[in-house]
């Protein structure tokens, strides 16, 4: 559903104090600098969003530094998140919204797994078990409207790796973000498995709540994971989905609580429920902060509705998006 690169219409062009050169460039939700002049409001443009690589080419030289990863930066004080080009700088023609990552030969950058984690598959990620990545705001600004008035909760996006854990049609097993883990006794996603008794817990939970498959999902957290920002002592896995394989279904906020607590295990950190009505900025203020306990910013918010609803906009899927903390990726990069 992510797309890389595409067709989209440039909504605002400003000035940015003191910068003669360039001038931001509002694509989407997204804010990103192009060369002053290059762009005008109403014109078509390729925009490539942040952690797309792209390929070796003379357009893309200037990417080099950063072995040609689109990272996010400030510029002269502006946010600077992907990248924009007139269409005929890249030889595109098409219409707004049209997908051209492969067309450009661009891929998603994805962070090497350190050997703890990595494991080794049994096969890809089961069709039930749901893929966890959520889509980011800017991408899909139209959400703001979608998710108007419902009231949702918010919760803080932890940066760690995403485990999710299934019993389905008598099948225990662990996934990665894409693969289905073969046991291993030093993979951390099984120690976490051992140290909760998840074998024996997820089919007393399964038929205790309604006798069907069931994958809970979290986040796998501490010593190793991507700098441990949370200053953990030890890997912990937070969860942030429980869902009903056969019914297409997750559990509201209340029910994944209260799983949890029968489960002993623990929930992603909840701040607050709020009725929405929210511009983008007001969400880009709310991710920032620090996590709790350390002085590390943490990676941002995910915003979900109380119950589960699902958007059209998302094809179907759960109405949900996540803001990430500009602090957080500028130090980060």
């Amino acid at each position: 559903m992510r797309k890389l690169a595409s067709v989209q219409v440039v909504k605002d062009v400003s000035p940015i104090p003191s910068a003669d050169r360039i001038e931001k460039v509002t694509v989407l939700g997204w804010e990103t600098v192009a060369r002053r002049g290059t762009l005008k409001v109403g014109d078509l443009c390729v925009y490539i969003e942040p952690d797309a690589i792209v390929p070796e080419r003379p357009e893309f030289e200037f990417l080099r530094p950063d072995k040609f990863r689109i990272r996010t930066k400030r510029m002269r004080g502006q946010i600077a998140q992907g990248i924009v080009f007139p269409l005929q700088d890249l030889d595109i023609v098409g219409n707004v919204g049209d997908d051209v990552t492969e067309l450009l030969n661009i891929t998603k950058y994805e962070p090497p797994l350190p050997v703890e984690l990595a494991g080794e598959a049994l096969g890809v990620r089961p069709w039930f078990v749901p893929k966890t990545d959520e889509v980011r705001i800017q991408a899909f600004p139209e959400l703001l409207d979608d998710m108007r008035w419902f009231e949702v909760y918010v919760s803080t996006k932890l940066d760690g790796t995403s485990m999710s854990v299934y019993w389905y049609e008598g099948k225990f097993g662990v996934c990665s973000r894409n693969l289905d883990l073969r046991e291993s006794e030093t993979n951390s996603y099984w120690q976490v498995v051992n140290r909760y008794n998840l074998r024996e817990v997820l089919p007393a939970l399964c038929e205790k709540i309604h006798g069907l498959g069931i994958v809970i999902q979290g986040e796998l957290c501490g010593p190793g994971i991507q700098k441990n920002r949370l200053g953990l002592k030890e890997v912990d896995w937070f969860i942030f989905n429980v869902c009903i394989p056969d019914y297409k279904l997750y559990s509201s906020i209340y029910n994944l609580q209260e799983y949890c607590e029968l489960a002993g295990l623990r929930h992603v950190p909840i701040s607050h429920q709020m009725i929405f009505d929210h511009t983008i900025q007001d969400l880009l203020e709310m991710a920032q902060g620090k996590y709790e306990g350390t002085q590390n910013d943490r990676e941002g918010i995910v915003v979900r509705t109380i119950f589960s609803v699902t958007s059209k906009i998302l094809d179907d899927k759960v109405l949900s998006f996540k803001v990430l903390n500009n602090d957080f990726l500028v130090k980060e990069e």
